[in-house]
């Protein structure tokens, strides 16, 4: 469900069939849909220390049914349609013989580029542009097998934001550092503990909103936004496992 409201610069034209001071309900989406995607991969095994793999993600087309109301509660659609991306990746391990030490590494592409916007359907209704761009992401990582308990992992991601020509304060997004760490420790032979830290640094992206026809005097007839936008995330995760 999606809830916006616009502040409005000026007054609205008073022939319009909505009651508001300054504000506009601009659009309320609840509504709800499935889809259905698949995967394929393979892995090649030269042997036990080095090893390679590829995968494919086909994702739906989402068409989510509800109610999608517009300005003043005026009903637009019943169904809005969300394109969700593809993605691929290729990856490697790699434990370098008579050492302790792996390496680990996967490149990924997304097909963000279907996300050109979200719109209705019947009738046809773009409620917002996107027109993001494919991106790539690289990660390396590297392990050390300290002990037959205890394992150790670090690691460094690059992740490019989807964002083009078009940005928003709806989604925040730009390039991405993931700084990770993290252990195992396997009590028995039998069971593990695992432990991962992330911390997650955005860099800070210029974001000009606009809504509504542009005036004589530059301003927009509904809003313009102008803001900076900066993302940063920590994500710790703990689990345990055991094989019967």
């Amino acid at each position: 469900s999606t809830d916006i409201t616009i502040d409005v610069p000026g007054p609205l034209d008073p022939t319009l069939p909505i009651d508001i001071n300054r504000s506009i309900h601009a659009i309320d989406v609840d509504a709800t849909g499935a889809g259905l995607g698949w995967n394929i991969g393979t892995t090649y095994e030269l042997n036990g220390n080095n090893r390679w793999g590829f995968s494919y993600h086909a994702s739906p087309e989402i068409h989510a049914t509800g109610k999608i109301d517009g300005p003043g509660g005026i009903t637009l659609a019943d169904e809005v349609v969300v394109p969700l991306p593809d993605f691929a990746q290729i990856s490697g391990y790699n434990r370098f013989k008579g050492t302790k030490f792996a390496l680990s590494y996967t490149v990924q592409w997304t097909d963000w580029s279907k996300f050109d916007e979200l719109a209705t359907a019947g009738p046809n209704i773009s409620l917002q542009k996107f027109e993001w761009k494919d991106t790539w992401s690289y990660s390396i990582g590297g392990t050390y097998y300290l002990s037959n308990q205890w394992t150790l992992r670090a690691g460094y991601m690059f992740d490019q934001g989807a964002q083009d020509e078009i940005t928003t304060i709806a989604v925040p997004d730009s390039n991405r550092n993931w700084l990770s760490a993290g252990f195992s420790y396997a009590p028995t032979s039998d069971s593990s503990i695992d432990f991962g830290f992330t911390y997650l640094l955005g860099v800070d992206v210029d974001t000009k909103e606009h809504h509504g026809d542009q005036l004589d005097d530059g301003n927009y007839s509904i809003s313009s936004i102008t803001a900076t936008t900066h993302t940063d995330a920590i994500i710790a995760g703990i689990q345990y496992s055991k094989t019967f």
